[in-house]
């Protein structure tokens, strides 16, 4: 719709575009954060498969019903990258709030704590000098019982904490 004012054609356009351009830069900031966020969940979705996958190679190690033949039909995680790292922190540091934040950092340590305790067993294992033994389910214990449900759980809230975070930025304002 055009409105004809005389010796006023150029004002009445850059309003208007200044209307638009008002309307639409919240919205473009709330796609980036979306986006930014999916991308986020994404490098730690898969980050955190990763970690479990090899907390189950352990486990399925220790009764000794790890089959080496069909492991390699099985849909397996690939580790993550160093680019994925800095990916994740940068997001993060970029996009987050305080609770993404904490939750991310939580996560995090969760994720740490597994590798640093299945490097513990590992070392452990090599130590002992016998090729054939195996993990037993005792040395795997704090993994088993302990880190592994707390990825799962530090996860699921960074989850919950960017999807309250992107709802609550979705609703309208008041």
């Amino acid at each position: 719709m055009y409105f004809a004012i005389p010796g006023a054609g150029t004002t009445v356009a850059l309003a208007v575009r200044v209307m638009k351009t008002a309307h639409s830069r919240p919205q473009r900031v709330q796609q980036r954060l979306a986006e930014a966020y999916l991308e986020l969940l994404k490098l730690v979705e898969r980050e955190g498969r990763w970690v479990q996958q090899g907390i189950e190679h352990l486990e399925a190690s220790a009764y000794d019903k790890y089959d080496f033949v069909n492991a390699f039909q099985v849909r397996t995680v690939s580790e993550p990258t160093k680019m994925d790292a800095v990916t994740m922190v940068a997001i993060v540091a970029a996009f987050g709030s305080q609770s993404v934040r904490e939750c991310h950092k939580a996560w995090r340590m969760a994720v740490d704590d597994i590798d640093l305790e299945h490097r513990i067993l590992q070392w452990n294992w090599d130590q002992n000098g016998d090729p054939e033994a195996l993990i037993t389910l005792d040395e795997q214990k704090k993994l088993q019982s302990e880190l592994k449900p707390l990825e799962l759980t530090t996860r699921q809230a960074l989850a919950d904490a960017i999807a309250a975070e992107l709802n609550e930025s979705l609703l309208p304002r008041r």
